[in-house]
């Protein structure tokens, strides 16, 4: 499909290409004189504790990017957007960024199973979301908690550490507060490409549930 999709086509054959957000990106069709654009993208999203794909309108950096595809190898640019004037102005200007519109469970435990804090690794990292996360860890019983020994208040020994990759200090939250062990459940769960909640039933499944409760996982209402 690439290969007839990036193949010139001969004279006197139209060629309709109908893509993804892929073609956002930097690939070049030869000879393209007109896109007509959708305005419309499919987002993931979550609703409560479960995911789903929804179809939302896309950014204005995007619809430019989608614009581009015009014009590269032959003179012509046309675009046709399938919206008014009115409603492209209130568009967003950006699309959000993926870690601040799903859920970060999932990215939070590899990193711990890697012996790594989330907090200092991923930037833009929303505290209430990794708050979020740790109770999910936790209720799956991916993740056992105790509280830090307390510092003291002189912050003159501060570690290098305590800073983000942007070199801002690290504001302590609930979740910063905790020291997370890895269970059993919690590796298995790291190692699985898929939800946290799915990868943990599949483990309680997988074992049953009296051994991982035996394990001494927290396991609640997954």
């Amino acid at each position: 499909i690439k290969k007839a999709i990036l193949t010139k086509t001969e004279a006197g054959i139209i060629k309709i290409v109908v893509g993804t957000n892929l073609l956002e990106s930097s690939l070049t069709i030869p000879n393209v004189k007109f896109v007509v654009d959708t305005m419309r993208e499919k987002r993931a999203e979550l609703i409560g504790k479960r995911f789903h794909l929804a179809e939302v309108p896309i950014s204005m950096n995007s619809a430019n990017q989608r614009m581009g595809r015009t014009g590269r190898t032959i003179n012509g640019s046309i675009c046709y957007r399938m919206c008014t004037k009115d409603a492209f102005e209130k568009y967003e200007s950006f699309r959000p960024l993926e870690i601040r519109r799903t859920p970060i469970s999932d990215v939070v435990i590899e990193f711990l199973a890697c012996g790594l804090d989330p907090r200092k690794v991923i930037s833009e990292l929303d505290q209430v979301k990794l708050d979020s996360a740790m109770t999910t860890l936790i209720e799956t019983g991916c993740i056992i908690v105790q509280e830090k020994p307390k510092k003291d208040d002189d912050d003159s020994f501060a570690s290098e550490f305590d800073y983000d990759l942007r070199g801002n200090k690290i504001t302590p939250s609930p979740a910063s507060q905790l020291l997370a062990e890895v269970t059993p459940v919690g590796h298995f769960v790291s190692a699985m490409p898929m939800d946290v909640r799915h990868a943990a039933t599949l483990y309680y499944y997988i074992n049953g549930v009296k051994d991982a409760i035996a394990e001494g996982s927290q396991i609640r209402d997954i």
